[in-house]
């Protein structure tokens, strides 16, 4: 969607670069306000927003044949989203830099995510020659796994808590207990406030990513497990033109 109103205004990619550009200069200039404390509906749908303008770029950098800067983009949007369509974008990424695994490995993904998103299988198919790693975890394991941050922690027991958290770089910058066991309301706080995430983001991002997510421990230790992002994204942002 993004894409395609850029390119109507500019009409050649250098101009509609520009225009990303400076949309995600911005988007991300509004998430450094966010404040736990006080948060608004508006907040909430940013790292939707910032997921599909870091697409966007990033697709035009393909576009335009920087495909690292286009790996860039496109990895951080897919790892924030896990939206199909930018699973597939980072996928075609992959294969134009001749890493054909990866490139079939990300369609995979992209699938388990949206079965529905045909050229992607169909990409998939003109793959079949490539081979993966026959001892592998699911793709839904693998999805799951990307959103969690294991803890230095253990309990007697089982306990659990929601908490939000302001996400910027590789690290939970702060963190607000939500709901749930009350051991965790303030043990919790200084536990993820200290954890590092495997959230990457492009280089030179401002980004401050509000997220949601669960505090699970037991005595085999303690994990973090971002919610996934609303699945409305993929309503959002329509697959860019070949």
């Amino acid at each position: 969607m993004w894409l395609t109103k850029w390119l109507k205004q500019a009409r050649t990619f250098p101009e509609a670069l520009g225009y990303s550009q400076q949309s995600v200069k911005d988007v991300e200039e509004r998430s450094q306000k966010v404040d736990l404390q006080n948060i608004h509906k508006a907040d909430l749908q940013l790292p939707l927003i910032i997921a599909s303008y870091w697409d966007t770029l990033g697709w035009i950098y393909f576009k335009m044949g920087d495909l690292a800067r286009a790996e860039s983009y496109l990895n951080s949007a897919w790892r924030l989203s896990q939206d199909g369509v930018m699973g597939d974008h980072l996928g075609q990424v992959y294969e134009k830099e001749q890493k054909l695994p990866a490139a079939l490995h990300m369609y995979n993904l992209a699938l388990e995510v949206n079965p529905r998103l045909e050229e992607t299988a169909s990409r998939m198919r003109n793959l079949t020659n490539v081979c993966l790693p026959k001892r592998r975890i699911s793709a839904a394991e693998e999805l799951t796994l990307m959103r969690t941050t294991k803890l230095p922690m253990t309990i007697n027991g089982t306990a659990s808590a929601g908490f939000e958290v302001i996400v910027a770089g590789r690290k939970i910058d702060k963190a607000n207990f939500s709901q749930g066991h009350e051991m965790f309301r303030h043990l919790g706080v200084c536990l993820l406030e200290k954890a590092s995430v495997e959230e990457p983001f492009p280089s030179g991002s401002t980004a401050r990513l509000i997220r949601s997510g669960k505090l699970s421990c037991s005595d085999r230790g303690c994990s973090f497990v971002f919610y996934p992002l609303s699945g409305t994204l993929g309503t959002a942002v329509q697959q860019s033109p070949n």
